[in-house]
């Protein structure tokens, strides 16, 4: 690897990380070189499909097939199980990941890839480098107690994103230049704000709703029954408090980056991967923003 080497670390955040496609998209649009690529959880996810051979534009299309598709995510992600080891059985996101990777190696992309996986038992990290890229895929996914673990050597080898979220440390370590890390972990004030606009939305409806017929007004305080009902729950509580933990652990992990993007959408939920566009979108408009710096960086 030349000494100019630069590289992208993407990091774990589920639906939010689907933004990191808008980052790729310009980095590939203004032809800004990236020689390495690091990813966890949804970050080696799209991490894979870059560094196999997949144009952002190509990523984008695979996953629009969900876009506003709320039915077709719930058909990916929901493959309950009895609840001994996970919730869910994870088959779907692992025939997922066959159909879009196959049978592909790290020794079959484009530029080093990295993606970065927790063993439990251990309690350390393991930076997968070689073998099958869909395997060490889903084994940088599997949040713990969602997703059912990677056995691997006896070992339970859950989400990278437990021990580093955001895998700067991983490319520091193979020597990488320059990086950029793109952190769609959601902060304090991130989540304040989603819940602000959350509460503002509801408020204009109940106005709104007031002006309509009595069938609209039972519809829609039947939806808020439902909503009290069943939120927050235990994939909420699981996830949020996983995400909250891992904005902690990127700060720290962030400290040897060059440039660190954050895109983030107000209002969006953790599960809401049918908001394809518009977080795809929101990482084109961040990653536009930060152009200068990032070129600078990179010496373009």
């Amino acid at each position: 690897m030349r000494s100019s080497h630069v590289g992208m670390a993407l990091s774990s955040g589920a639906a939010f990380g689907l933004a990191q496609i808008g980052v790729l998209k310009v980095f590939e649009e203004e032809r800004i070189p990236i020689d390495a690529m690091a990813g966890v959880s949804i970050g080696a996810l799209i991490g894979s499909l870059w560094a196999t051979g997949k144009s952002a534009t190509e990523i984008e299309a695979i996953m629009m097939e969900y876009n506003k598709d709320k039915g077709k995510v719930l058909q990916l992600l929901g493959d309950f199980c009895f609840p001994k080891e996970s919730l869910i059985s994870g088959q779907r996101i692992r025939q997922f990941l066959k159909k879009h990777l196959g049978r592909k190696t790290f020794r079959q992309t484009r530029v080093p890839l990295f993606l970065v996986a927790s063993n439990l038992g251990k309690q350390k990290k393991i930076v997968h480098r070689s073998g099958i890229i869909a395997e060490a895929a889903y084994s940088s996914m599997a949040i713990p107690g969602m997703f059912s673990p990677h056995i691997r050597s006896r070992d339970l080898v859950v989400d990278g994103g437990v021990l580093e979220p955001v895998p700067v440390p991983t490319l520091v370590d193979e020597g990488v230049k320059k990086i950029i890390a793109v952190n769609v972990l959601p902060s304090p004030d991130d989540f304040k704000k989603s819940d602000s606009l959350l509460r503002r939305a509801i408020g204009r409806k109940k106005r709104a709703i007031e002006k309509e017929n009595m069938l609209a007004r039972l519809a829609f305080h039947g939806t808020l029954t439902l909503r009290k009902m069943f939120f927050p729950n235990i994939f909420d509580i699981m996830v949020n408090t996983i995400l909250a933990m891992e904005y902690t652990m990127s700060q720290v992990n962030c400290q040897n980056a060059d440039i660190i993007l954050h895109p983030f959408i107000a209002g969006v939920n953790w599960f809401e991967f049918f908001r394809v566009k518009e977080l795809i979108k929101k990482g084109e408009e961040v990653t536009r923003k930060n152009l200068g710096a990032i070129k600078a960086c990179v010496g373009k």
